[in-house]
């Protein structure tokens, strides 16, 4: 799978256990690496139209997770 942002990287997603909390750190990672605010809009479009776990396969096809 192919990371659309690989200098962006944040540390373990699952611990969060909430997915506000996931994509608040993912798109402020993302704004400090100078990601554009329409490519941060589209990431949260996405990673918000499923569940829990569609949440995690969208942000690791996004950036990278350690």
């Amino acid at each position: 799978m192919e990371i659309k942002y690989p200098k962006v990287t944040v540390k373990r997603l699952e611990e969060d256990g909430n997915d506000r909390a996931i994509i608040w750190r993912v798109t402020g990672a993302m704004r400090r690496a100078g990601v554009s605010i329409e490519s941060i809009k589209e990431y949260i479009q996405e990673a918000e139209s499923g569940d829990y776990s569609h949440l995690i396969k969208t942000t690791k096809s996004y950036i990278n997770v350690e």
